[in-house]
């Protein structure tokens, strides 16, 4: 599964938390619960081992011009469709 198809509407990303159950409680993002992600838990959920998720965190550490993506996700202003379009656009 990409991201693009994990994050697929905006009930399906989350901020301040790699993942959330459906209450809205912190899980890990490998939990069978968790119904919500942040970038980097859509990532880590998606791309297994770090030997794949490495290029992805590259490739969205250039497209976006930060060298951390939580801070980027969890950004106050940042929206849904703002993340979208970058998975959309890397193809993860």
């Amino acid at each position: 599964m990409k991201v693009k198809e994990l994050l697929t509407d905006e009930t399906r990303w989350s901020q301040g938390a790699y993942a959330h159950r459906a209450d809205g409680e912190v899980v890990k993002f490998s939990s069978p619960e968790a119904v919500s992600f942040c970038l980097v838990g859509a990532i880590s959920r998606c791309y297994w081992l770090l030997k794949d998720r490495k290029p992805i965190y590259d490739a969205v550490c250039d497209q976006i011009g930060e060298s951390f993506i939580p801070d980027w996700n969890d950004a106050k202003e940042r929206t849904f469709a703002e993340v979208r379009a970058l998975v959309e656009e890397l193809d993860i």
